[in-house]
């Protein structure tokens, strides 16, 4: 999963640390969260996860250009992409992880990238 925040945005900060725990709760399955931050300088971002004691991978987007290449129009918004780097999900806001339907959506996409390695 890719998610696009920024420290400003006050959905952004409510979601974070649900996705930090959602990581943790599928530490043991193939998925991964990378946040990358849009249009802030480091030490802003440091300081706002560090201030919320947060430990997530981040990657920094000052131009917003990675956003914009991504569709981005609203933020947060998070895009889960396949083994193949194909896009099977966009949510723009926070569609609340911890929901039945998101959560179904996310199993559906790890089962089938489990059962893809297994069959290799």
């Amino acid at each position: 999963m890719i998610n696009f925040w920024a420290t400003w945005c006050t959905p952004c900060v409510v979601e974070l640390p649900e996705l930090a725990q959602l990581q943790k709760q599928k530490e043991q399955r193939p998925f991964l969260i990378l946040t990358i931050n849009v249009g802030e300088r480091k030490g802003r971002v440091h300081q706002s996860l560090k201030r919320m004691g947060l430990e997530l991978p981040v990657l920094l987007d000052q131009s917003s250009n990675t956003f914009k290449k991504w569709g981005g129009r609203v933020l947060p918004t998070s895009l889960l992409i396949d083994s193949s780097g194909l896009l099977r999900y966009r949510a723009q806001g926070n569609p609340g992880w911890f929901d039945l339907s998101t959560d179904a959506i996310l199993e559906s996409l790890i089962n089938q990238v489990e059962n893809q390695t297994k069959a290799e």
